[in-house]
């Protein structure tokens, strides 16, 4: 499946978008982790 490159969007080399992608999936996680509710669910699939 491909993205349909939106306007303004700015092709960029397929390893730069994957570690960008990867980063934002890290950053995401790590704002549910600091939720106090999902604490416990991230404890619970860490095991």
């Amino acid at each position: 499946m491909r993205a349909i490159p939106q306007p303004g969007y700015q092709r960029l080399p397929r390893d730069e978008f994957n570690t960008l992608a990867v980063e934002q999936a890290l950053s995401y996680l790590k704002l549910l982790r600091d939720q106090p509710v999902n604490h416990r669910v991230l404890e619970f699939l860490e095991k």
